[in-house]
């Protein structure tokens, strides 16, 4: 049950978040900018593609934490540090891409913007990115596992 279990949680979270990672961290080069004509890297169809993407992998993702939680259940570790603070940053990069870079995404689709909103958006995908990677090395490393 327990590899079962863990490849799940591995494989989704290659997947699902890995996808959306990517996804998000490439919209802002395709998504339209304000009296700029479309062409070059510009393309509203390739950011389009990409918002349907972060957006749908990153609901998807929810697999990766619920498959770690019954993992963690199942292996009796729920209360260890590093898992929780694995979980807290989990839940604080679900909620950055939920609350702030999709709803962005698709208000860049609506109307497009001055370059400046993309800047931030990028800059939000690549906090997205880091709190993923904190929780990657979180769950190598297992600082004060017992």
């Amino acid at each position: 049950m327990e590899g079962l279990l863990l490849s799940v949680h591995v494989l989704a979270g290659f997947l699902f978040v890995g996808g959306s990672a990517v996804a998000a961290s490439l919209f802002p080069r395709y998504a339209p900018v304000a009296g700029a004509a479309e062409g070059g890297e510009r393309s509203r169809a390739v950011a389009a593609a990409l918002h349907r993407v972060s957006r749908g992998y990153g609901i998807a993702a929810v697999l990766v934490p619920a498959a770690g939680i019954v993992l963690a259940v199942v292996q009796g570790r729920m209360s260890e540090t590093w898992l929780v603070a694995s979980m807290v940053l989990t839940l604080a990069a679900g909620c950055l891409l939920a609350l702030l870079i999709v709803p962005r995404q698709r208000a860049a689709l609506a109307e497009p913007g001055e370059p400046a909103a993309l800047r931030t958006l990028s800059m939000l995908t690549g906090g997205y990115n880091l709190l993923w990677a904190v929780v990657v090395v979180l769950m190598i490393v297992q600082p004060g596992a017992g």
